[in-house]
């Protein structure tokens, strides 16, 4: 039976070291050299994607810090000054309201059904940064 297991791909794993025959104690180091060889190749494939990565996040922080990105730039002040706008308009009591589940901005001095000051698409990109400042900030709790 072991030199059947012997001859077969992939069983030399089933038969302990201690009843294995000479040739199947050369068949289970083969294939324990062959199995380290291919996690090798794994383990330097994925440092090379982990270096191209960490190059490209380099390359990203340069651009911001030379003004590549100074449309971020300018996005993340805007939301700053709205997220104190907010602040200033609701500090006696709530008039704008915030909905991040409805992805909704309400003016809760307006009638009934016109509070809808922006809402969808147009709000998102906002709502997405102002909750995130928010959650920084700890006046928000974090997402799940």
């Amino acid at each position: 039976m072991l030199n059947h297991l012997a001859s077969q791909p992939g069983a030399s794993a089933l038969v302990g070291d201690d009843d294995a025959t000479p040739e199947l104690l050369k068949a289970k180091l083969f294939d324990a050299r062959l199995e380290a060889k291919t996690l090798r190749g794994r383990v330097a494939a994925l440092e090379n994607r982990l270096s191209a990565s960490t190059v490209a996040l380099t390359e990203e922080e340069h651009a911001v810090s030379s003004g590549g990105a100074s449309l971020h730039v300018d996005f993340s002040n805007t939301v700053m000054a709205l997220k104190l706008i907010l602040e200033r308009i609701n500090a006696e009591f709530e008039v704008i309201q915030v909905d991040f589940e409805k992805e909704e901005i309400r003016d809760l001095a307006a009638p009934v059904g016109r509070q809808v000051i922006v809402s969808g698409q147009r709000a998102r990109a906002f709502l997405q940064a102002y909750r995130t400042l928010l959650e920084q900030e700890g006046k928000l709790g974090r997402k799940a």
